[in-house]
């Protein structure tokens, strides 16, 4: 039910958007994960190995993305901003890296809802190319092996693949909705796509043939990871799958169960595999019995991003804040990350009723909502 109030930052609220807020309201103060604060919202993040990052604060460092239009290098410990990478006029999407050892540089690229990639020195920090290949939102960048071909991927439902060296690029289609997520394999000799269509494609980069299309989830796939011989995708209906690549024919072999859509995933063990939310949630699975081994609590919003270095798990989310949890703890089943959050029904305003239908509802729900 949508419902008016007397507080202005309630009214076209309904009942259970109140609740959630109030919630995270609550759980916005707590330190599990050692939480650090970023200036924007945490879109991805990634391991940035580097010799040319300034000596003043020591590793490890990660490569941010986020929807403040900016990326940057940031101490995975602190959180402090290394470098800053400013320039794109949307949220920042994605990232690849190469270190340049001709240039005595490191070359990072960025890709936006602005429609453009971007290409930085991390020695300057100025941009020093941009590529405008899309007709919508950039979603998702990945670099070859010998740093010699970008690839993007966008809403616009294309993949480009990028020659760094001419300039000049290829189109690749046959998603029939926007591109998630790319990865390459095999040496750069196989390009892995996913998107909101639900399919994951394989390519042949040197022809730029799709090779093989897997099908399975019912909705939108926003994550890939290639582990040995298994391809893992997360999914907005609410599960992960495995795919074992070698078979002549790829068909899912198991499904991980989640309570809301799966936003990011990551093995931080031979046998274990974590997985980022959208119900604010990180689970950590037996990736041979499927059984949910541990659910971690800490972040208020959305786990959009994890990444694993050395023994740490690092989170990001759209709450700002980047948090680290310690393999030895996530792999103890004698400790716990959870919240005790109790909500007192009286803290939630009472509202009157506003009157609209169902459908009305919903409709202004969506009008009122913040799609950033």
């Amino acid at each position: 039910m949508v419902n008016f109030g007397t507080n202005a930052n309630d009214y076209f609220q309904s009942d259970a958007s109140l609740r959630i807020a109030k919630i995270r309201e609550l759980k916005c103060t707590n330190t599990l994960g050692n939480p650090v604060t970023l200036p924007a919202k945490i879109l991805a993040l990634k391991q940035f190995v580097s010799p040319h990052v300034p000596a003043s604060i020591s590793a490890p460092y990660l490569l941010v993305a986020d929807a403040g239009f900016s990326a940057r290098i940031v101490s995975a410990e602190t959180g402090a901003s290394l470098i800053v990478f400013k320039g794109h006029t949307g949220p920042v999407t994605s990232t690849a890296y190469y270190i340049d050892t001709a240039a005595d540089d490191t070359f990072v690229f960025t890709g936006s809802w602005d429609k453009s990639v971007k290409k930085w020195s991390v020695k300057t920090g100025a941009c020093v190319s941009t590529w405008n290949l899309h007709q919508d939102f950039v979603k998702s960048l990945a670099l070859s092996p010998d740093a010699k071909t970008l690839y993007s991927g966008s809403s616009d439902k294309t993949i480009r693949q990028l020659n760094l060296a001419t300039g000049k690029s290829v189109m690749l289609k046959g998603h029939t909705r926007g591109v998630e997520d790319l990865l390459v394999a095999d040496e750069g000799k196989t390009l892995w796509s996913c998107s909101s269509d639900g399919s994951i494609r394989k390519w042949e980069t040197a022809t730029g043939t799709c090779t093989a299309t897997l099908t399975g989830h019912d909705t939108s796939v926003y994550a890939l990871f290639l582990d040995d011989e298994t391809l893992w995708s997360a999914s907005a209906d609410k599960s992960v799958k495995r795919w074992p690549i070698m078979n002549e024919k790829i068909a899912a072999e198991s499904s991980l169960d989640h309570a809301d859509y799966v936003k990011a995933l990551v093995p931080i063990h031979s046998a274990v595999l974590a997985t980022g939310c959208r119900d604010e949630k990180i689970r950590i699975f037996d990736m041979g019995s499927e059984a949910l081994l541990k659910v971690i609590d800490g972040h208020f919003d959305e786990v959009s991003a994890l990444c694993l270095i050395g023994s740490t798990l690092y989170s990001g989310s759209l709450d700002c804040t980047l948090r680290s949890w310690s393999v030895s703890d996530i792999l103890d089943p004698k400790i716990q990350f959870k919240l005790d959050i109790k909500l007192d029904e009286d803290e939630v305003v009472q509202h009157a009723s506003s009157g609209l239908t169902e459908e009305e509802e919903r409709e202004l729900a969506e009008l009122m909502s913040d799609d950033e």
